[in-house]
C-alpha cells in the first residue's frame, strides 16, 4: 500500500508554506492535513500508523510521542528536543534537517530497525530505575 502522511495539531506560523508545500508536492492525494483532532480520532490515526515522526524543535516535551510510545509506534524525533531527552536509545535521533528526515523515512529497514529495540530498552531502563 502506499504511505500516507497525517498531519495533525492546530495551524501555527507556517500554515500557509505547510499547505503550499503540499500542492507543490504532487502527492496531495497522499495528504490529510486534520488539524486539532479528539482523543478518539488520535487513537485511530495511531492505529493506523506505521510510524511517528516528531520533528519539531519548537513543542516542548511531546505528548504526541507518549501517545505513540503508549500505541508500540516507533518514533523519529528531533536531536536536542525534551522527546529526545525522554526517549533517548528508544527513538530514531535525527538532526533538525528536512532533507535528514526524508532520507531516514525512505530507508526500507527502517521500521523494522526501529521496531527491534524501542520497548524493550524503555521497559529495562523503567525496571533498572527501581
Amino acid at each position: 500500500p502506499e504511505a500516507r502522511l497525517v498531519l495533525t495539531g492546530a495551524p501555527g506560523k507556517a500554515q500557509l508554506q505547510v499547505s503550499k508545500e503540499i500542492e507543490k508536492s504532487g502527492l496531495k492525494q497522499r495528504i490529510s492535513l486534520k488539524g486539532r483532532v479528539s482523543s478518539r480520532e488520535m487513537k485511530e490515526i495511531l492505529n493506523n500508523a506505521s510510524i511517528v515522526a516528531f520533528p519539531s524543535t519548537y513543542e516542548g516535551f511531546g505528548i504526541p510521542v507518549l501517545e505513540a510510545m503508549a500505541a508500540g509506534i516507533p518514533v523519529v524525533v528531533a536531536e536536542g528536543t525534551p522527546a529526545n531527552d525522554l526517549l533517548g536509545d528508544n527513538s530514531l535521533i535525527i538532526k533538525h534537517d528536512d532533507d535528514e528526515v526524508c532520507e531516514v523515512l525512505k530507508k526500507p529497514q527502517m521500521n523494522n530497525d526501529l521496531m527491534t529495540f524501542p520497548f524493550a530498552n524503555l521497559k529495562n531502563q523503567l525496571n533498572n530505575d527501581k
